[in-house]
């Protein structure tokens, strides 16, 4: 499932996302009929919902998991690894970095206040935490 523009942008790349959008990655998905096109926030199964974030990529997305009362966010690239949480920290590839930091501010405040769950795509020591204040910082929790 991949949001719209994202699929359009990845078949037409830039200079910059060249690189990243290859064909031969990208075709056998359409080709063999397990691409499912979707346009903004919307819930995939009870429980599985997008999150369009932007920053990463003007489509990027992320995607939320519910169940059992407890909230997960498979952030992608919006960020990346936990030593991104620090709201200024950006990586050199994001196309719209302001519109990260913007966006990092959002999902930080939220899974302080509703304790999500964390799970980071490109963290190689850690996969997933929680947030917590402690002496006025936003510090990660990984005793999951």
């Amino acid at each position: 499932m991949i949001q719209r523009g994202e699929w359009e942008d990845a078949l037409n790349p830039n200079d910059r996302t060249r690189g990243s959008y290859l064909e031969e990655n990208l075709l056998p998905i359409e080709k063999s009929g397990q691409l499912e096109l979707i346009e903004g926030n919307c819930e995939i199964e009870k429980g599985v919902k997008t999150y369009v974030t932007g920053g990463h990529t003007p489509h990027h997305q992320a995607v939320l998991v519910e169940s059992l009362g407890c909230v997960a966010i498979y952030l992608g690239d919006i960020i990346p690894t936990s030593h991104h949480l620090k709201i200024p920290w950006v990586m050199g590839y994001d196309l719209l970095p302001v519109d990260t930091v913007t966006v990092k501010r959002q999902i930080v405040d939220r899974a302080l206040k509703e304790d999500w769950i964390l799970c980071f795509e490109h963290d190689s020591k850690v996969g997933m935490g929680h947030l917590e204040m402690c002496d006025g910082e936003t510090v990660l929790r990984e005793d999951l």
